[in-house]
C-alpha cells in the first residue's frame, strides 16, 4: 500500500491509498495450443526413419516382363508371423507360402508397396540390365509418391498430398524431406537410372547422402534385409500371376508351369511352335548360340 501527502487549504492531509497488485503462476500446464507447438517443434527435430527395399523377378526368363517391387515401411517395424515362420527371400519359399506372406503384408498398414514392369520389346531394345534398372527407378518413384499421398495415420503427417507437389514443377524434395530419412536398398545388380523423376533427381546410387535419402545396392540383399525380402515376394507373386494369365492366351507354351524360364519343357515348345509375341527374341538367339556351342 502506498500513501501520498498533498497540500490542501494550507494544511497537509493523506490521499486515498493506492494499491499495486502483482500476479504470477507456478506449476500450471501450458495452454493447449502452445503445448502442441512445442511438441511439434520437438518432433521436427527428430527425423522419421523409413526403409525401402527393391528387388526384381524375371531377369533371366525367356518370355514375359521383368517385374520390380519397391516396399517402404518405418525402420522400427518388425515384420513377423508366428504361423509362417521366418521371413525369407521368395526363392526359398513355396508358391503357397509366398501367397500367405503376401496376404499377411496386406494386413499391415505400415507396409506400402508398388511395382513396375518392362516388357519384352523394350528389353530387346535396351537390354535386360537397363530394363531392370528402369523398372527399379519407376517402382521407387511410385512407392515414394504413395508414402507422400497416403492418408493413413502412420504416413499422413509426413508430407501433404503428393498432388500439391505435382502441381509445382521443379519442387526440390530435399527441402521438404528435412524431417524424414529414407534408406533405400536395392538387391544384387539393381541400380537407379539417371532418368529419374525431376522432383526427386537428387537421388543417386552410392553411399553418399542425397538430401535425406541414402541409396545402396547390396549384394545378396534378399538374404540380409527384410524390406528386400518382402519386395522379392511381392514381385514374384505378381509376375507368376501375370505368367499364368499369359498361359491362357498362349496355351501351347505352358507358361503356368515354368513362368517363362528356360526349362526343357519350354524349349521344346519353342522349337515346336516357334516364339510367341511375349518371348524375348534376343534371349532366344543367345540361348540358341549357347546350345549349338556345346
Amino acid at each position: 500500500m502506498v500513501h501520498s501527502l498533498i497540500r490542501a487549504n494550507g494544511g497537509m492531509r493523506k490521499s486515498k491509498p493506492k494499491y499495486v497488485i502483482g500476479i504470477d503462476k507456478v506449476g500450471r500446464a501450458a495452454p493447449k495450443g502452445r503445448a502442441s507447438r512445442l511438441a511439434g517443434a520437438k518432433a521436427k527435430r527428430t527425423p522419421r526413419k523409413y526403409v525401402i527395399g527393391i528387388d526384381e523377378v524375371g531377369r533371366g526368363a525367356l518370355a514375359g516382363p521383368v517385374v520390380v517391387a519397391a516396399v517402404c515401411f518405418p525402420t522400427k517395424l518388425r515384420v513377423r508371423n508366428a504361423e509362417l515362420g521366418a521371413l525369407k527371400d521368395s526363392k526359398k519359399l513355396s508358391p503357397k507360402a509366398r501367397e500367405r506372406w503376401l496376404e499377411h503384408f496386406k494386413t499391415v498398414p505400415e507396409i506400402l508397396s508398388r511395382t513396375a514392369r518392362v516388357y519384352p520389346r523394350k528389353i530387346e531394345k535396351i537390354n535386360i540390365s537397363q530394363a531392370a534398372n528402369r523398372a527399379a527407378t519407376s517402382a521407387l518413384e511410385r512407392v515414394i509418391e504413395s508414402v507422400f499421398a497416403s492418408r493413413t495415420k502412420k504416413h499422413s503427417n509426413i508430407l501433404q498430398n503428393v498432388r500439391m507437389f505435382k502441381s509445382m514443377p521443379g519442387t526440390n524434395y530435399s527441402n521438404i524431406l528435412k524431417n524424414i530419412r529414407i534408406d533405400i536398398f536395392l538387391d544384387g545388380g539393381l541400380y537407379l537410372t539417371n532418368k529419374i523423376n525431376p522432383s526427386i533427381n537428387f537421388l543417386r546410387h552410392g553411399s553418399r547422402q542425397a538430401g535425406r535419402m541414402i541409396v545402396k545396392t547390396i549384394i545378396r540383399g534378399d538374404e540380409k534385409i527384410a524390406a528386400i525380402k518382402i519386395a522379392s515376394i511381392i514381385a514374384k507373386v505378381q509376375r507368376d500371376k501375370y505368367m499364368k494369365k499369359l498361359s491362357r492366351k498362349y496355351p501351347r507354351y505352358d507358361f503356368e508351369m515354368h513362368k517363362g524360364y528356360g526349362t526343357k519343357m519350354h524349349r521344346r515348345a519353342i522349337r515346336k511352335h516357334g516364339p510367341s509375341e511375349v518371348h524375348r527374341l534376343t534371349f532366344l538367339k543367345k540361348s540358341h548360340r549357347i546350345a549349338n556351342s556345346k
